[in-house]
């Protein structure tokens, strides 16, 4: 089933929907999955500490096998 016809059915299905309890665990569903990327990266790394990570992380890369 194509991706278009797997979204008309769902919408058609949802739309049918009457039971309250299914909805709000759809809409729970839906908002996990819905990234905050400001929130997210907020406590990031800053570029300069990102870039030092990753040359550690390069350095601890084993090359002998």
């Amino acid at each position: 089933m194509a991706t278009l016809e797997k979204k008309k059915e769902l919408a058609d299905w949802l739309m049918a929907l009457e039971n309250e309890d299914i909805l709000n665990k759809i809409v729970d569903l839906k908002n996990k999955s819905t990234l905050d990327l400001e929130n997210k990266f907020k406590n990031g790394l800053e570029i300069e500490n990102f870039r030092s990570e990753i040359k550690e992380r390069i350095k601890n890369y084993s090359s002998r096998k």
